[in-house]
Parts: C-alpha cells; structure tokens; sequence
C-alpha cells in the first residue's frame, strides 16, 4: 500500500536526479573538450607560421627571439580557440597529454626557452636552439592539422 507509493515516489525522485546528474556530465565534457579548428583560421595561422619560418631564417638574435615568442603566442591563441583554459600558457599545457600532442615534452621546452627569453633580457639563444624550438612547434600544429 502506502509503502509501494513511497517507494515509487523515490523512484521516479532518484531518476530525475540520476537524469540532472547525467546531463551535467554530458555538457561538462562538451564544454571541456577541445573544439573543432574553423577552417579560416588554418589560413591565418598559414600566414603567421610563415612570417616566424621568415624570421627564423634570417639568423639574427632579434630576429630569432621574436620568432620563438610569436611561435609560442600563436600555439597559446589556438589552445585557447580549440577549448584549454586556465590563467596562462602553463596551466593549459599541463592539460595535454602525449596522446593528444606526442611532442609535448619539446613543446614545454620550447615554451621554457621563451620564458626564458621574456624574463631575461641578456639571454643568448642559438640558431639552432630556436630552429629546434620553432620546429616543435610546427610538429604540434601539425598534429593537430592547422598546418
């Protein structure tokens, strides 16, 4: 009698409960998951990727530092585009895992040489450091398909 209309109503309840809980899930990793790249920012990036390989090319420290920087800024603008997020470049590296970005151990590097850059005015970068930093990068774009 009275028993089964409260264990029914509990049921019903704990459904709808079950249910709310459910959806929060599913919209919580929608909104945490990386998001589809538009096919005209591939195009821009295109253009910018070109500029660093220039920049990188002409040999100069100036020159090479500023490509490391851009490189870096342009990885950190498409992280944010595709859906990472946190208070800087660090904390949505640290989301990435090597399924996602096999290089990411090069990549971290690479972002350690430009704040290294960044913080230390008189730091000396080779040639070959920031070829071996902007090619990371380059790797990673392509892994992810914007290059």
């Amino acid at each position: 009698g009275i028993v089964s209309v409260i264990f029914f109503i509990l049921t019903i309840f704990f459904l709808n409960k079950a249910n709310a809980l459910w959806r929060i899930k599913q919209w919580w990793h929608a909104f945490s998951q990386p998001k589809f790249i538009p096919p005209t920012r591939q195009i821009n990036l295109l253009n910018e990727w070109q500029i660093i390989e220039g920049r990188v090319n002409k040999g100069d420290e100036a020159n090479i530092k500023l490509a490391i920087i851009e490189a870096d800024r342009l990885f950190d603008d498409l992280l944010k585009k595709i859906g990472y997020f946190g208070d800087d470049m660090g904390a949505r590296l640290k989301q990435i895992s090597r399924e996602q970005i096999p290089n990411i151990d090069d990549i971290w590097n690479a972002h350690k040489i430009r704040n290294q850059i960044a913080h230390q005015a008189n730091y000396h970068v080779s040639q070959s450091d920031a070829k071996r930093a902007v090619l990371a990068y380059e790797k990673a774009f392509k892994q992810l398909d914007v290059l």
